[in-house]
């Protein structure tokens, strides 16, 4: 007989994403999640054996170069996806493959998402053009990869704490 899903297991399912606070340059961010996408860092990878650095050099290496590819290849299909999505910045790059958190286990079993961020706030900076006075964008976004460990969730605090947003995101006018 089937278990019934626990409802607060589908919980986060069923709403929205709530906004948080990133600070960048002195200024208070409220950032809002407006897309998401998530797949498999590693299609099916149940259990992991950690290798030998020295013993496992060329496996280990192409496992990263695949992990690049990955990424490249997900950017370049959400750009046919996702109206206006645009180059992202990778929040977390792949750690090189002879550094022990490449092999952890629940990186492995990870996830890597795309995100559209966005924050209305109106007093994003626009870079000064000839001279002009200084502006604000009316908003502005970003468009981010990032990868996450097994049961961390879709965009978790340690994430966020490498956000610099004036850095990360674009300015956006109406």
């Amino acid at each position: 007989m089937p278990t019934p899903i626990d409802a607060k297991h589908t919980a986060d399912i069923d709403r929205p994403f709530p906004s948080f606070s990133l600070t960048s340059n002195g200024r208070v961010y409220t950032i809002e999640i407006e897309r998401l996408h998530s797949q498999h860092l590693y299609h099916g990878v149940l259990e992991w054996d950690p290798m030998d650095p020295e013993d496992s050099t060329d496996e280990l290496a192409e496992h990263h170069r695949k992990e690049l590819d990955r990424a490249q290849r997900l950017a370049k299909d959400l750009a046919l996806l996702w109206p206006g999505w645009r180059s992202p910045t990778m929040l977390t790059p792949p750690p090189d493959w002879r550094d022990p958190e490449f092999q952890h286990g629940s990186r492995w079993q990870g996830h890597l998402w795309a995100a559209t961020l966005c924050s209305l706030d109106d007093f994003f900076p626009i870079p000064f053009r000839d001279g002009g006075a200084p502006q604000t964008a009316d908003y502005s976004e970003a468009h981010v990869l990032y990868a996450t460990r097994l049961g961390e969730g879709p965009l978790p605090q340690r994430i966020r704490d490498t956000i610099d947003w004036e850095r990360v995101a674009r300015p956006q006018l109406f």
